[in-house]
């Protein structure tokens, strides 16, 4: 039961508890229950009140910036595995197998131009 109630107040809760212990025999309802004042009542609404929402457009702005960051990590991860294919295919082609740090002549010329991509696509983005 809320302070604010339009129906029954805090002291007229207390009073029916009062009443309720009186009429069960017992001396003094004070040794079960504590007559609330007006400070306590005050103190309870306050408490009761609602946090403060968080703001809609900062929370929209978290959400932009998580779905920009989850799409660059996309984008950089399929440039990865677009350079791995390129990589594995050129040496096929060259008949060598090189790791990255070693390409072969035929291997270089091949990814050269999906290097040049990717450098644009990282220009634009800043």
């Amino acid at each position: 039961m809320s302070p604010d109630n339009p129906y029954v107040s805090p002291d007229n809760l207390y009073n029916g508890i009062a009443k309720t212990v009186e009429a069960a025999g017992l001396k003094s309802p004070d040794l079960y229950f504590t007559k609330p004042t007006s400070e306590d009542i005050q103190k309870r609404m306050q408490a009761a009140e609602p946090q403060q929402q968080p703001d809609v457009g900062m929370q929209q702005l978290q959400m932009h910036m998580q779905l920009a960051n989850e799409e660059a990590r996309m984008d950089g991860e399929n440039a990865r595995r677009k350079l791995e294919m390129a990589v594995a295919r050129s040496e096929q082609a060259c008949g060598r197998g090189h790791r990255l740090g070693k390409l072969a002549p035929c291997a270089a010329e091949a990814l050269n131009p999906l290097l040049k991509l990717r450098v644009a696509q990282m220009r634009r983005n800043l």
